[in-house]
């Protein structure tokens, strides 16, 4: 849950994909509640230590938090 993480920076990012990769997965699921702030701030310190670690991410957009969004908000 990207809300969970709105306290994280990139080291702590980074922390935590490195512990997840140790244990042999090699991605996260990035499921995000409708209009929560930290959906601004955390997807691209997510991606950025992803990046650097050689790590996956993707979304899941089937997380119905803050009520359901609609196709088009998924797209932006």
């Amino acid at each position: 849950m990207v809300g969970d993480t709105k306290s994280f920076g990139l080291d702590d990012w980074k922390h935590e994909i490195q512990l997840t990769k140790d244990a042999y997965i090699d991605a996260f699921t990035l499921n995000m509640a409708k209009d929560d702030a930290t959906n601004d701030v955390a997807p691209p310190l997510a991606f950025s230590a992803a990046e650097a670690l050689g790590f996956g991410l993707f979304f899941s957009f089937d997380y119905d938090g803050n009520g359901r969004g609609t196709s088009r908000s998924s797209l932006t």
